[in-house]
C-alpha cells in the first residue's frame, strides 16, 4: 500500500500549497500579461518503517489574456521514491514538463485543464490529466477536479498502476482576511500489473488566512477512510511569507495516523466436566504515524 499512501500524502499537500498560494497573490497581478518564476521544494517524510527525502527544482512562465490565463512548467524530481508492491524503496530521478490552461467565461465561473508527462530513471513513465471547475455565487465558491495518473516503471519486476481522483470544495469567505472550506477526497489506485484496487476517501475543514500581501497561513483536520479498513486521522499547518515583491518562502507541515483494527481468536479446550470447547475473541489497534514537511523558496515576477 505504499504508493498509495505517497499518493495521499501528496495531494494533502498539493492542495495545502495551492490554498495558500492562491490567497497570497499580489494586488498587481492583474496589471500584468505574463508572469515568470522559478525555485526549489523539498520535501521529507517520517513515519514508523520509513524516511524519505526529495526535492524539485522547477521554473514556468505563464501568459495572461482577458479571458484565460497558459501556463508552461518543468520541475526535476530528485531523489523521489518509488515502491514495489511488497513497499520496497527506490530513489529515481523524474522530469516532468507540463501545460496548463485557465478559462474565465465570467467573474463567477472558471474552467481549468493541466497535463504533464514524467520521465526518469527505472525505466520510469507517466502521463497525469486533469480537469476543474470553480463557481462563485452569495458569498460561496464551489469547486470539484477530477485527475488521472497512468504510471509504468520498473523495480522488482513491472509496476503499472492508474489513479483516478475526485476532489470537491465549498469555501466561504468570513472577512477579507479570513475564509473556512470544506473538502472531500475519493481516490481509487487500480494496480495493474497485481491485479486488484484501492480505494481512499477522507473529508478535511480548513481555515485560510490573509494577513497582508507578504504573509498568509492555512490550518486544517482531517480524516480518512480506505478500503483496507484504516482510519486516518490528521491534521496540516502552512505559511507563505514574502520577503519582497519578487521572493516568497512557504513551509507546511502534515501530521497524519493510520488507524486499523484487528480481531484476534484463541480456543480453550474444558476439562472431563466442562462440557467441550471455548472460544474467545479480542479485538485491538495497530496505529502508525507519519510526519510530513515541505518547504519551498522561489522567485517571481
Amino acid at each position: 500500500m505504499k504508493n498509495l499512501r505517497l499518493m495521499v500524502i501528496t495531494l494533502a499537500l498539493s492542495a495545502v500549497v495551492f490554498s495558500v498560494s492562491r490567497a497570497a497573490g499580489t494586488e498587481s497581478d492583474d496589471k500584468k500579461n505574463f508572469t515568470l518564476s522559478a525555485g526549489v521544494k523539498g520535501y521529507a517524510e517520517k513515519s514508523d518503517d520509513s524516511n524519505i527525502t526529495y526535492y524539485k527544482p522547477f521554473a514556468s512562465g505563464g501568459l495572461f489574456f482577458s479571458h484565460a490565463d497558459v501556463y508552461a512548467s518543468f520541475h526535476q524530481w530528485q531523489g523521489y521514491s518509488v515502491a514495489d508492491v511488497s513497499g520496497n524503496l527506490k530513489k529515481t530521478d523524474i522530469s516532468q514538463p507540463g501545460l496548463d490552461l485557465a478559462l474565465y467565461p465570467s467573474n463567477f465561473f472558471t474552467l481549468t485543464a493541466s497535463c504533464s508527462y514524467l520521465k526518469g530513471d527505472v525505466s520510469y513513465r507517466e502521463t497525469r490529466f486533469k480537469g476543474g471547475i470553480e463557481v462563485k455565487f452569495s458569498g460561496l465558491t464551489l469547486g470539484g477536479e477530477y485527475s488521472r495518473y497512468n504510471a509504468d516503471y520498473t523495480f522488482n519486476g513491472d509496476n503499472k498502476s492508474i489513479d483516478d481522483t475526485f476532489y470537491g470544495t465549498i469555501e466561504k469567505k468570513l472577512t477579507r482576511e479570513l475564509s473556512v472550506e470544506l473538502s472531500y477526497e475519493r481516490g481509487r489506485t487500480k494496480f495493474i500489473t497485481y491485479g486488484f484496487e484501492t480505494t481512499d476517501q477522507s473529508v478535511r475543514f480548513g481555515v485560510l488566512g490573509l494577513q497582508s500581501k507578504y504573509f498568509s497561513w492555512t490550518a486544517g483536520l482531517g480524516f480518512g477512510y480506505d478500503s483496507d479498513n484504516v482510519m486516518s486521522p490528521g491534521f496540516d499547518l502552512g505559511v507563505i511569507v514574502k520577503i519582497s515583491d519578487f521572493i516568497k518562502i512557504s513551509v507546511n507541515y502534515l501530521f497524519n495516523g493510520d488507524i486499523q483494527e484487528s480481531t484476534t481468536s484463541s480456543a480453550q479446550v474444558s476439562g472431563s466436566g466442562g462440557g467441550g470447547r471455548k472460544s474467545s475473541s479480542s479485538v485491538k489497534y495497530d496505529t502508525s504515524y507519519t510526519h510530513t514537511a515541505i518547504a519551498g523558496i522561489s522567485l517571481y515576477y
